[in-house]
């Protein structure tokens, strides 16, 4: 593989060959092909709008129905603007109806702005999910003032 391979200007892989078994950049430094499947996750983001308030209430979206199996390894969600009265809104992720997070993600007036806030899966090794599972966002407006919200899933399809 001449030049190596550049994936979205931040990962690269030098010069070096892919078998089967292995990717070898140079000798001694072999990486199993299975664990560098790994190095690159899927990202999704999702966001209501920069300058619109949450919905009131419980807002339900479903916003993946992944193409195979996988793993989802982080949550992170985040306002624009975090406010500055009232109190705090929620954040879940569900796999067919049911939390991967140990506990929702709590934004509050107290948070900095844009300012990513990550939620603990349920498992350290990151939760399975399977071709056409139902992954979705649920959202609990609580009395804050704040706006922008946006959600972010990372992980990654097996085999890939």
């Amino acid at each position: 593989m001449a030049g190596g391979l550049r994936v979205a200007g931040e990962q690269f892989i030098g010069d070096g060959t892919v078998e089967p078994r292995s990717w070898n950049p140079e000798a001694g430094k072999e990486m199993t092909v299975d664990l560098l499947q790994h190095t690159v996750d899927e990202v999704f983001d999702f966001q209501v709008n920069d300058a619109t308030a949450m919905p009131t209430g419980t807002t339900n979206w479903t916003v993946l129905r992944p193409r195979a199996a996988g793993f989802i390894t982080s949550v992170q969600a985040w306002m624009v603007d975090t406010g500055t009265t009232g109190t705090a809104n929620t954040v879940d992720v569900l796999k067919n109806g049911t939390t991967i997070l140990t506990g929702a993600i709590s934004l509050s007036n107290a948070d900095t702005d844009n300012a990513l806030k990550s939620g603990t899966l349920t498992t350290t090794t990151g939760v399975a999910f399977a071709a056409d599972d139902r992954i979705s966002i649920q959202a609990v407006k609580g009395t804050n003032d704040g706006v922008g919200l946006k959600i972010r899933i990372l992980g990654y399809y097996v085999g890939d």
